[in-house]
């Protein structure tokens, strides 16, 4: 029959070429069933939550990589899509980043092995969250109501501040409208020619004082409450004092989070002396 049909001008497939497209056919027949299996172990879940309030500007994104023992690798890259321009500031944890692992408005975080991972961010709302790779695959995102506080420490929300206290101007912020500290009421010790300001923190990390004619200060906070930190003059402006009884020093007030980006606030405070 082979040797008819070469006669006839045309071909006749071999046993070894038939065998060889019988093989083919079943490895793409495996491939196709185990391809969804192995894309099924990678059990990604996010939900997304404003904190404060639903207009705070402040997010909490919680990741859970809930993958099988098997699935390879054990770690996954996460992109956390940000709905508009804006660059997201105050991220924790720190190994979370804006722009990479890829340029624009993501924040790029690695979650192990049935590991959830939190993300506190300052920014636009999230609009998405997906898995980095080469089909960059949407993981469903869930939106929850607002939260009272970011669970990661080191975390400094936007807050409109508070009002100033006692003999002092406004608070001037030095971070647009992040104002992670405020500056509460002043109390004066005229005999001793100093003056004590009360400084409220919203968690652990350094508080310094300063300022031109200002002895220095730092104090440590250990959580969120309150910090007093006492104002004295030096130099000249120490030298006004003893002979006017009184000088005008403009302070600043530094608050570092622990793991977080420093802000400073400023005060006008009236020192008086007997």
């Amino acid at each position: 029959m082979k040797r008819q049909a070469e006669a006839q001008g045309r071909t006749y497939p071999s046993r070894r070429t038939g065998s060889a497209a019988a093989f083919l056919a079943v490895v793409l027949t495996l491939a196709i069933a185990v391809l969804p299996a192995a894309s099924a172990q990678a059990a990604i879940s996010a939900t997304a939550a404003p904190i404060g309030s639903a207009n705070s500007g402040s997010y909490l994104v919680t990741i859970t990589n809930e993958g099988q023992k098997s699935e390879s690798p054990p770690t996954i890259v996460t992109l956390i899509e940000l709905s508009s321009g804006e660059a997201a500031t105050g991220i924790v944890p720190g190994e979370c980043h804006y722009g990479q692992p890829v340029a624009g408005t993501v924040i790029g975080c690695s979650v192990g092995l049935g590991a959830k991972l939190q993300v506190c961010y300052n920014g636009p709302a999230p609009s998405a969250v997906s898995e980095f790779g080469y089909d960059m695959q949407h993981v469903q995102l869930s939106l929850a109501g607002p939260v009272a506080a970011c669970p990661v420490s080191g975390f400094v929300p936007r807050s409109s501040g508070g009002a100033s206290g006692g003999g002092g101007a406004g608070d001037v912020g030095s971070s647009g409208d992040a104002k992670p500290l405020t500056l509460g009421k002043i109390t004066d010790h005229a005999k001793k020619g100093t003056a004590t300001l009360n400084v409220t923190v919203p968690g652990p990390g350094s508080v310094k004082l300063s300022g031109q004619g200002v002895k220095g200060q730092t104090a440590k906070a250990k959580g969120a409450g309150q910090v007093s930190l006492t104002v004295k003059a030096k130099g000249n402006s120490a030298a006004t004092l003893a002979k006017t009884g009184k000088v005008t020093l403009h302070v600043s007030v530094t608050f570092t989070p622990s793991g977080g980006s420093a802000t400073t606030l400023k005060k006008n405070v009236k020192l008086l002396k007997n």
